[in-house]
């Protein structure tokens, strides 16, 4: 599965990446964990999109079939990673969103 992300940069200089780690949870069950390499900039103020190959496992799938047929009310997610940067010292860039996609309880 390709997981599309889109990076809205609002500082007054470039921002670049050598690689990036993301992880998508759903209903607080890691389910698509995925890395790449590739290099990406946005420019300053700017917005730019980047993707990254993901893969679920067979059992996270089957984990969230069971917690459905259990009477699972809800379908929430969360989205989490680290842009780096390059080097061993110079760390990462963390970023994350979550939210709801379903939930019997209230209107969306």
């Amino acid at each position: 599965m390709i997981l599309t992300f889109r990076i809205v940069n609002p500082n007054p200089f470039a921002l670049s990446w050598t690689g990036v780690k993301v992880n998508a949870r759903v209903n607080d069950m890691d389910l698509l964990p995925g890395v790449s390499s590739e290099n990406g900039q946005v420019e300053a103020l700017g917005e730019s999109v980047f993707k990254v190959e993901a893969s679920a496992s067979t059992l996270g799938l089957l984990r969230q079939v069971l917690n459905f047929q259990g009477g699972q009310s809800k379908l929430t997610y969360a989205l989490e990673g680290i842009l780096y940067q390059g080097g061993l010292s110079s760390g990462g860039i963390p970023f994350s969103a979550e939210g709801a996609l379903w939930d019997s309880g209230q209107e969306l």
